[in-house]
């Protein structure tokens, strides 16, 4: 949830927001698994 709204700078009390990060939540769970945003890079250790 936490990678979601920073990549896609959203607000948490949006209603859009709230409805992208279930619909992200929902296909993680219970569907294929979910994809990171586009643009995502993940941090080098």
């Amino acid at each position: 949830m936490k990678m979601i709204l920073n990549e896609y700078r959203l607000l948490p009390f949006q209603k859009e927001a709230q409805q992208l990060v279930a619909k992200h939540m929902e296909e993680f769970f219970f569907g294929t698994g979910g994809a990171p945003p586009p643009d995502f890079v993940p941090e080098s250790k």
